[in-house]
């Protein structure tokens, strides 16, 4: 249905001189009923627009000051400027080219969409594994320039699996 945003100010112009709601149906190429819900709409509020639709509002936005508050006011307890200042330190000794993070993430053939869209008439069309249903885990190490010690598992990575990929890849790390 195509938005009627101008065909409202020109109905309510209508409706003031007069033309029946019939007339500005078959002028405009829309219902009767729309028409009329304009009209109506302009003579008990005084507006053309479309209704405006309502915000919803957290039910915690009450307390956003309080929270905002609250979080700010951590930054200066005693407490946590000393564990600030502890961890620059520690810091400070750290050279990132020998950095590695560890990163895992994990993928299953069954999480592929069941339906797609498409345009009308035609077909969706895609290649997906099927029948594998099994986890499929990748792990590496990141450095600051390349990915180390890379590891795909079949299934999911459990904490024997992880020991050996530690044991196995030191010289990498």
């Amino acid at each position: 249905m195509p938005v009627y945003s101008t065909e409202r100010l020109e109905v309510s112009a209508e409706a003031e001189n007069g033309v029946g709601t019939q007339e500005m149906a078959v002028k405009f190429g829309c219902s009767e009923s729309w028409v009329r819900r304009v009209k109506q709409e302009y003579r008990e509020e005084g507006t053309t627009g479309p209704a405006q639709t309502r915000q919803r509002t957290p039910k915690w936005d009450a307390e956003r000051e309080n929270i905002e508050q609250d979080i700010a006011s951590a930054q200066d307890r005693p407490d946590v400027q000393e564990q600030r200042a502890q961890r620059q330190v520690r810091q400070q000794g750290l050279d990132p080219h020998r950095l590695v993070l560890l990163d895992e993430t994990w993928v299953k053939t069954n999480m592929t969409r069941p339906r797609c869209r498409s345009l009308c008439g035609t077909r969706v069309s895609g290649k997906v594994l099927h029948g594998h249903r099994k986890t499929t885990t990748s792990r590496a190490g990141l450095r600051i320039t390349v990915m180390v010690a890379p590891l795909v598992v079949d299934g999911a990575l459990d904490g024997d699996s992880f020991v050996a990929y530690g044991r196995t890849q030191p010289p990498l790390f």
